[in-house]
């Protein structure tokens, strides 16, 4: 469909915004102010903009008018039991040609989502917030802000990649599954960094998994886990504080509260306390009959399906289940104090929900070199693991970096926890299109 627009004005001059003009304490005359024109269920025209409307009576001889015209309406507004501005005059700026209905089926839809849902609005300028808290946070504290790349030479080996190839040089790149690889090899020279980004993983699309997803990552020299957990608690009790007012949260029918301090459980306690086992000390025979298990898998598997299957779901208030043990998860430091495990944690809360990755990263390069070569010929095969080792992380580590420590926040699940939203598409502008 045509429409002539040579006389739809380029730049609009207005003298109020749609909030202003509602907080206003006195009638006001001859006012202009943009927005859509929006039908209520009875008939009556609504402007609408920036998350706000106002009931809105057209006087006098006007254009054609769509829903959802954005317009420019001239007149005078009333403050009474319902307040309303009488337009009488109107400039449109653009024609719409669909219908706009909160009953649509418009998940693909981005825009016309957070048009129409309120809700949906509302929980992306929230995300919008924490995001900005995010930055203040660790700009307060010495972070520089980074940016690693989104493609990468080699592929992961802890997640299932999403690859194109380059008619440049026609090698298969991949999308990033984390910017840890890269990150940590800042440590070089910069001693405090993190970045928000996006990530990819090629499995999981579910009401907590996005193959898309944002992911913020940020790392301290001569740190430990117990160090960023500590900072990981603070920040997401000021982003909770600065955007909701409150760390009291409704989420998954769960009152969560994520005042510091969250408490902290080992992989032993936690299976001592509620299984009356101690999961490291226990048989590969005897993990099998406890997850029923009759197929021939490895420990470590064996060991991260107890893991994620019995322990995972245990907290409800945030809590970080503390030294994992060696080989379940990324390679980190091993604990001094308990040399059979890691200095690796995870945040849950609600049954389940992993928010938080935290570790003490192991900077030995020997120690990398072998751990990659196994995790590649396990995921691709022995013939792969000359192509898929990769050499510039182990040459960059080789060169010695400082003793670091990282925190991972996974940025859809905090909106989620935020908003009280049970399906991560909620708090993404625009979700994976399956």
């Amino acid at each position: 469909m045509k429409t002539d627009l040579r006389n739809y004005p380029a730049r609009v001059k207005f003298t109020h915004t749609m909030p202003t003009l509602i907080g206003s304490d006195r009638n006001l005359q001859n006012v202009k102010v943009v927005g859509r024109l929006i039908r209520g269920d009875n008939g009556q025209w609504f402007l609408y903009e920036d998350g706000v409307r106002t009931k809105v009576s057209l006087n006098g001889s006007l254009p054609h008018i769509n829903e959802g015209d954005y317009v420019v309406l001239n007149g005078d507004y009333f403050i009474g039991q319902t307040s309303f501005l009488v337009a009488n005059e109107i400039q449109i700026c653009s024609r719409n040609f669909n219908k706009l209905s909160n009953k649509r089926e418009t998940k693909d839809l981005g825009g016309l989502e957070i048009l129409t849902d309120t809700k949906k609005r509302e929980n992306i300028l929230t995300r919008a917030k924490a995001i900005k808290c995010i930055r203040a946070f660790l700009d307060e504290r010495g972070f520089v802000e980074v940016e690693t790349p989104h493609l990468r030479y080699y592929p992961s080996t802890s997640a299932i990649q999403m690859r194109t190839k380059s008619r440049i040089n026609e090698h298969e790149y991949f999308l990033r599954g984390s910017p840890e690889k890269h990150m940590q090899r800042l440590a070089l020279t910069i001693p405090k960094f993190y970045e928000i980004g996006k990530c990819f993983r090629d499995g999981e699309c579910d009401e907590t998994h996005s193959p898309e997803f944002t992911m913020l990552e940020f790392y301290s020299t001569f740190s430990d886990y117990n160090f960023m957990m500590d900072l990981t608690e603070e920040l997401i009790e000021e982003i909770a504080l600065k955007t909701m007012g409150t760390t009291k949260l409704r989420f998954q029918g769960y009152d969560i509260d994520v005042k510091r301090p969250w408490k902290r459980i080992s992989i032993r306690d936690a299976s001592k306390q509620n299984y009356g086992i101690d999961l490291i000390e226990t048989s590969t025979g005897d993990l099998k009959k406890l997850l029923e298990i009759k197929e021939d898998l490895s420990r470590e598997v064996l060991l991260t399906k107890f893991i994620e299957s019995k322990l995972e779901e245990l907290f409800i208030q945030p809590t970080f289940l503390t030294n994992y043990p060696i080989g379940v998860g990324a390679p980190d430091k091993l604990n001094e104090f308990d040399v059979q495990t890691m200095e690796r944690s995870e945040g849950f809360l609600a049954r389940g929900l992993e928010l938080i990755n935290v570790g003490t990263l192991n900077n030995d390069p020997i120690f990398l070199i072998d751990h990659y070569a196994k995790n590649i010929e396990r995921r691709y095969g022995a013939d792969k693991v000359a192509e898929y080792l990769d050499e510039d992380f182990l040459y960059e580590i080789g060169c010695g970096i400082p003793p670091l420590a990282c925190s991972g926040i996974g940025i859809d699940r905090l909106v989620m926890l935020l908003t009280g939203e049970k399906h991560i598409n909620r708090v993404m502008c625009y979700p994976f299109k399956r």
